[in-house]
């Protein structure tokens, strides 16, 4: 059985708290082995403007790169915004002791009443399934659920 914690969380407001004692938990008291976090965790959502900053995208990586290196012993999923060459992605990454070791882009963006996502990202081009702790988990988005592009996967690996 898979043990699994979601907390809301951001990154670029937490500069006070160590992101060592937020990842850590999956040796500390809580003993999670999957933590999971929101949509767009590291900025909140919706960033809107602030994605077209080219300072934004640094301190996105940073505080990525900075989770990722401090992530042992639990496994961790956390929404952030992906910059590749001229394009953003609302993305997810997985993160396992120390590495990314999958990512996940929302293929189905919002575009309506308060949604204006296709104006800032671009949608990814395909489902993403992990295995993680003998079991594959894929990644359902609600406008994904909705429009009935998801994946699901929910077995265990033989």
């Amino acid at each position: 059985m898979l043990s699994v914690g979601t907390t809301k969380f951001f990154q670029l407001r937490l500069k006070g708290i160590p992101v060592s004692k937020l990842v850590k938990i999956g040796k500390s008291e809580l003993v999670m082995e999957l933590v999971v976090f929101p949509e767009l965790a590291l900025t909140v959502y919706p960033p809107e403007d602030l994605l077209l900053r080219p300072e934004f995208g640094r301190l996105v990586r940073s505080s990525l790169d900075e989770i990722t290196d401090k992530t042992k012993g639990c496994s961790v999923i956390v929404g952030y915004p992906e910059y590749v060459g001229s394009q953003i992605f609302n993305s997810a990454a997985v993160i396992s002791n120390g590495s990314i070791t999958a990512n996940y882009r929302k293929r189905e963006l919002p575009n309506y009443a308060v949604f204006d996502e296709k104006r800032y990202f671009t949608p990814g081009d395909h489902p993403t399934v992990v295995e993680i702790k003998g079991g594959k988990i894929d990644f359902d988005v609600i406008n994904e659920v909705v429009s009935g592009a998801r994946c699901t996967i929910f077995a265990p690996v033989s």
